[in-house]
């Protein structure tokens, strides 16, 4: 296979090539470029066919220093006005909630437009299970594609990610890397606050979270049955919930059997508690106790 440099066959998308120092390169091998462009234009195209309504109101983004639970009330009105207004739908329609605090707007908009719960999901920490694998492979060395590990409660400040299922090659990903209780709370840490600092240097993170929906896009509507970290309802915890699901055409087909250690279960308690006192809050915010 002959080797090409970024001229006119480049693609131009970077990519961490394994076993590498850890820089970015180009992408150097024609097949792969093809390979790039066409996923480029499917997930693009895919995109551009999910009908975007919001009648010229358009949710807040948030502020320096803000919490996702302070955005909430600035984003509620409007969250209520655009699921009234879609209504009625076909009974295929399927629902992505971008917009934070989005595991409780995902549970807002389901309730207030009687979509089945299926069908109504939120982005919940898909991008921040991609930040941790990037993390680690940045870290480590070994690509993220092989990095099996998942972050799950609530997307912020009460979401964990999940360090005794994950693995690598099958091993398991604390032996894999041999992370250290250190370790671990500096990387869980740094994929958490990565937003704050994008939004501190920019001003908003459209292009992490741009990127993750173009591939939940892809996911649905190719019926790929791909598991990704949503914000779908978990029957257990009676909430909406950061967590990872089966995907298809016809939604969330279901979700995935995660063992929890007793640290993690405390935090994702915690995680639904304040989920469903959001959602609570939102309906009937004189009446609401936490």
């Amino acid at each position: 296979m002959r080797r090409r440099g970024h001229g006119s066959s480049g693609c131009g998308v970077p990519y961490r090539h394994p076993g590498s120092d850890g820089g970015i390169q180009g992408c150097e091998q024609r097949v792969h470029c093809y390979h790039h462009r066409w996923r480029k234009a499917e997930e693009g195209r895919y995109v551009e066919s999910i009908h975007k309504d919001t009648g010229g109101r358009h949710f807040k983004n948030k502020k320096k220093s803000e919490t996702r639970e302070a955005l909430l009330q600035r984003n509620v009105r409007i969250l209520s006005s655009i699921a009234k207004s879609i209504l009625p739908v076909k009974d295929d329609t399927l629902v992505l909630l971008v917009a934070n605090p989005v595991d409780i707007l995902t549970q807002l908009f389901q309730e207030i437009s009687g979509i089945p719960r299926e069908r109504v999901f939120g982005s919940g920490t898909f991008l921040d299970t991609m930040r941790l694998r990037t993390e680690l492979s940045m870290r480590y060395n070994i690509a993220a594609t092989h990095i099996h590990t998942y972050i799950v409660g609530m997307h912020g400040d009460l979401q964990i990610p999940l360090w005794g299922v994950g693995n690598v090659a099958s091993v398991p990903v604390e032996e894999f890397f041999r992370l250290t209780e250190k370790d671990k709370k500096a990387i869980g840490d740094a994929a958490r606050d990565k937003a704050y600092k994008i939004i501190s240097a920019k001003g908003s993170t459209y292009y992490g979270i741009g990127a993750c929906v173009a591939k939940l896009s892809a996911g649905f509507t190719q019926n790929r049955h791909q598991i990704y970290q949503l914000s779908t309802w978990h029957p257990q915890y009676g909430c909406y919930l950061s967590w990872p699901a089966v995907v298809s055409k016809k939604g969330v087909s279901g979700i995935v059997p995660v063992a929890l250690t007793v640290k993690e279960t405390e935090i994702v308690k915690k995680a639904a508690a304040t989920i469903r006192f959001g959602v609570k809050n939102a309906l009937n915010p004189k009446k609401s106790k936490l």
